[in-house]
């Protein structure tokens, strides 16, 4: 049993379980899932219960009417979403007879979420159970059964799960965009409510779970300063003013944590930090990491993105198997030591990689291990193509076997991993992040890739198609995180029912003349088997292990005792305890049984004032001295007020000078002229100072200070104001905008002094409400990154290429025209995002630019992008024939590749203004009244009067049409 059970017991006996009542769903209640379970509670001598469900208040269209002898039951089949239902109970005596009905209870069902469907290959070797997925798209989680239908949902909560026990207990993250770790980690209930929440100190991301001793284990982000290793990178980087020589520590670069935090109090009390135990030599160097570690300001070394802990016989935490993504490596590690046992994975420099290095998965996702000892991973394959050879970016479902026992009396590993089972998803279903692979009960193998919308593939052990879960998410790429085939939404759900018990006065007796024992009869009504435990009186007494809709009953023995407490608890879901409290009676004599003629108060005290020493102070944190919250002072004090000065003395009088110096003399602070002063205590952790200079230049400031006022900003100093880069006392990288990292502001105008930031390599102006940009931020000369997607802006300054070294432009989901012609001298130019525009044109000279106009980079998006403009004729030739003239980039997430195909009207005869089949005068008189505005042209009409297809409707227009007319 667990503490709190524990505790509670000695009160158990104050409180009175109210019989004849539903419990649930609650009356009146809102559901987001059509499975539903009804609970109500034990009725005296009754032997079964008459269970109604209508879709009627007066019951006279009963969905369900049927007789069930336990206290529960199960709905999978009748209920549909948005509707009402409502339900009601009577008890059915030995002698049959019927006991009154219990008043009516009523729920409604929420809306569908998602349009997810399914396809049957082969619906006989289906693995019995539900699928549960979640969406990183537009953060939602769901399930569907085999037929493909949707059950639940999170409703309306931005809830995106992680993965589950398989025995109903839920764990996840939820989306709260105005803190900093914006996707706290949580377990959840069906209902949606949040019942343990990680304390968000750090990043979680990727996983989380509840360990058999109630703790949770998670991982976490945490950052070091690391080298930036030379590479295609290098220059980009030292334009901003890194060394970027291979060996100064100038860069974050981003690990990962396995953290555990104790249940009650979230203080952590284990961690492993792959800092620790990893080379910083082995990094990804195959793909685009490092470019995208310039573009976001730090480096993702790791991305550990799963994890998998074992247990030895007495349940305790043994080892830890890590999925690192980003080293393409799974990682065994010792609990008691920290100390890595091994890795699988891809060959890196420091050599540390034991085997595995033959199997070539890349960028893997998601982690099992098997009892066998073998592993389950998705190979997402993102390096297949390089590692490989294949054709196209292919992913596979692997089960590896792992030879950890294959060992040398050198201690050196001799034996090979190797694929006992291997699946090669079709190129449509390519997926480049997320997803993962399960083992199911019967064998097969369910894959869930974001492929083609997001996909859950059940195959047989014989690659045999059986099932295909469509989540019919943004497509192409499907934002699908994981999917998990569980036995059911209730995997454990029980009644506890003792036979004999009967009620007086609202309390429950028994009579126990002439026996020995009581009968208590369980019925295990879960989807899943399970081990029931027994207590009787708070003392272990006996345990069942019972299959899925199996009862069974057992003679609980009598204590010596006028009270008995009877608590059944699921193993692996103590939440779901149910405790029987009992007066023993023999024949009429029965104890005479104390109630509260007062209230009961929160310690389950009769006319208690809830003081806590009368409860018990449990779990002191190890800072406090007492049960009030009391802590020790220096001086060692229960809540004393002695305290630290600046110089650590207990009690002393030392105080920080000006400058931020303790008992300084506000020498230490002074800057040269032309530069402000800002110690390291007001440097906030949005702004990284890339030498450790205090001394900042005071144009750069101003400048700074401009934005701030020309846009009425609340900001606490200039270096508050979003994300910023210094070096060597300038700026070199800005970010603003309304989400966490942009500091939450709205920019609507740029004062034309950013041009004055000269050493401005990066500039992020995204999600704010621009309308246009001034043109002295052509100046920019060191830009290296524009990033102004998300605004109102309708065009860009004509001067635009005079920022010869920009690499990336964003410009896309605003509302541009065109492009100047300009555009073609930006000769260093690799990114061009334009979708989601008003461009019709597009100038000749953008064939001027060395961009990839066809391929994706690794990260699987588009070097180019102008999908959903109106791009309908006249299109310059690399555009034209360009794969991704129709590319975009999802507006939510923003990290995967959509189609927008171009807006264009149905074609036009070019000069035939009035559609009557003739190009005369009548069609010049109206291609006079649309230059003159007399007329309200149609999209139609507008592409007709251009009549030499140049974008715009002028006097040539009328000329060339004057000159058609008489060439007839």
């Amino acid at each position: 049993m667990n503490r709190l059970t524990k505790i509670l017991l000695p009160f158990l006996f104050l409180f009175s379980i109210s019989f004849s009542s539903l419990i649930q769903p609650e009356n009146g209640t809102s559901i987001n899932y059509t499975h539903v379970l009804f609970e109500w509670e034990q009725e005296q001598e009754a032997v079964s219960y008459n269970f109604q469900l209508s879709s009627s208040e007066i019951f006279n269209s009963n969905i369900v009417d049927i007789t069930d002898e336990s206290l529960i039951y199960i709905d999978t089949e009748n209920l549909n979403w948005e509707s009402t239902y409502y339900w009601r109970i009577r008890p059915i005596y030995t002698d049959g007879s019927y006991g009154n009905w219990t008043d009516t209870f009523n729920f409604s069902i929420e809306q569908i979420r998602s349009g997810a469907y399914a396809i049957e290959h082969n619906i006989d070797s289906y693995s019995d159970g539900v699928t549960i997925f979640s969406s990183f798209f537009n953060y939602f989680s769901a399930a569907i059964d085999k037929n493909g239908n949707e059950i639940w949902n999170t409703g309306d909560q931005d809830i995106v799960y992680y993965n589950t026990d398989l025995y109903g207990q839920l764990f996840g993250c939820y989306v709260n965009n105005d803190i900093e770790n914006y996707l706290p980690g949580i377990e959840f209930s069906l209902d949606s409510d949040h019942i343990w929440e990680e304390p968000n100190d750090e990043f979680l991301h990727h996983e989380l779970l509840q360990l058999p001793d109630g703790n949770y284990m998670g991982l976490v982000e945490v950052a070091v300063d690391g080298p930036i290793p030379i590479g295609p990178w290098t220059s980009l980087y030292q334009i901003l003013g890194y060394e970027a020589d291979g060996i100064t520590n100038e860069f974050p670069w981003i690990g990962d944590k396995i953290v555990i935090w104790d249940e009650e109090t979230k203080d952590v009390i284990w961690e492993w930090n792959s800092f620790d135990h990893f080379s910083m030599q082995d990094y990804d160097d195959l793909s685009d990491t490092w470019f995208q570690g310039f573009s976001n300001g730090r480096y993702d070394w790791t991305h550990a993105n799963a994890f998998w802990p074992t247990f030895d016989d007495d349940g305790n935490l043994e080892s830890i198997y890590l999925s690192s993504r980003h080293l393409s490596r799974i990682t065994k590690i010792s609990a008691d030591s920290g100390e890595i046992d091994w890795n699988m994975g891809l060959e890196m420099p420091s050599g540390d990689v034991d085997f595995g290095q033959n199997l070539l998965f890349s960028f893997q996702h998601s982690l099992t291990v098997l009892e066998n000892g073998n592993i389950v991973t998705l190979d997402n394959g993102n390096l297949s193509q390089v590692i490989l050879g294949t054709d196209y970016p292919t992913t596979r479902g692997l089960e590896i076997y792992v030879p950890e026992n294959e060992i040398d009396e050198f201690g050196q590993f001799v034996g090979e991993a190797s694929i006992v089972w291997e699946y090669s998803l079709p190129e449509q279903y390519f997926g480049f992040a997320s997803g993962n692979v399960q083992k199911l009960n019967n064998g097969n193998y369910l894959i869930v890739t974001v492929g083609d919308g997001g996909t859950a593939l059940e195959v047989t052990p014989e690659n045999e198609h059986v099932w295909e879960g469509k989540f019919n998410l943004q497509l192409p790429s499907g934002a699908v995180y994981r999917a998990t085939r569980v036995s059911g939404l209730y995997p454990v759900a029980f009644s506890a029912i003792i036979p004999q018990m009967y009620l007086e006065d609202g309390y429950s007796f028994i009579d126990i003349t002439n026996n020995e024992s009581i009968e208590l009869v369980l019925h295990n009504e879960g989807t899943s088997n399970e081990e029931y435990l027994i207590y009787l009186n708070g003392i272990y007494n006996n345990s069942f292990n019972m299959n899925s809709n199996e009862v069974i009953s057992y003679s609980v023995p009598i204590q010596s005792s006028e009270e008995l407490s009877i608590t059944v608890t699921p193993k692996h879901r103590e939440e779901l305890t149910k405790t029987i409290n009992l007066y023993l009676c023999e024949g009429e004599v029965c104890p005479e049984v104390e109630q509260c003629e007062g209230i009961i108060d929160e310690c389950g005290v009769c006319n208690g004032d809830g003081a806590i020493f009368e409860c018990g102070c449990f779990d002191i944190p190890s800072e406090s001295c007492d049960c009030f919250d009391n802590v020790n002072d220096c001086l060692g004090e229960c809540g004393g007020n002695a305290s630290e000065d600046c110089s650590g003395e207990c009690g002393g009088g030392a105080e920080i000078d000006e400058c931020g110096e303790c008992n300084g003399d506000g020498s230490s602070c002074s800057c040269p002229e032309g530069y402000a002063y800002f110690s390291e205590e007001q440097i906030p952790n949005s702004t990284i100072v890339f030498d450790g200079n205090t001394c900042f230049n005071q144009i750069d400031i101003n400048s700074l200070i401009d934005l701030i006022n020309s846009n009425s900003l609340t900001v606490e100093s200039p270096i508050h104001l979003g994300t910023q880069n210094w070096s060597e006392g300038r700026i070199t990288r800005l970010e603003v905008g309304n989400y966490f990292q942009g500091g939450n502001h709205t920019l609507t105008t740029i004062p034309s002094s950013i041009s004055n930031m000269e050493n401005l390599g990066v500039l992020y102006f995204n999600y704010n409400q621009l309308t246009q940009l001034p043109d002295s931020i052509t100046e920019l000369s060191q830009l290296i990154y524009l990033v102004l997607s998300f605004n109102n802006l309708t065009s860009l300054p004509d001067s635009l290429g005079d920022l010869t070294n920009l690499v990336w432009i964003d410009v896309g989901y605003n509302e541009i025209e065109y492009l100047p012609d300009s555009i073609g001298n930006l000769e260093n130019l690799w990114y061009l995002w334009i979708f989601n525009n008003n461009l019709t044109y597009l100038p000749d000279s953008i064939c001027n630019l060395s961009i990839n106009w066809n391929s994706d980079d690794y990260g699987f998006l588009p070097y180019f992008g102008a999908g959903g403009n109106q791009l309908c004729n006249g299109v310059p030739s690399c555009v034209e024939s360009s794969s991704n003239l129709n590319s975009s980039i999802d507006p939510l997430y923003y990290s995967f590749e959509i189609t927008v195909e171009q807006e264009c009207d149905e074609e036009c005869s070019i000069m035939d203004i009035n559609e009557d089949g003739l190009v005369n005068v009548i069609d010049i008189v109206n291609t006079v009244n649309i230059i003159f505005n007399t007329i309200d042209p149609t999209d139609y009409q507008l592409c007709a009067a251009d009549a030499n297809a140049d974008g715009t409707i002028n006097v040539v227009d009328i000329v060339t049409i004057v000159n058609f007319i008489l060439s007839q």
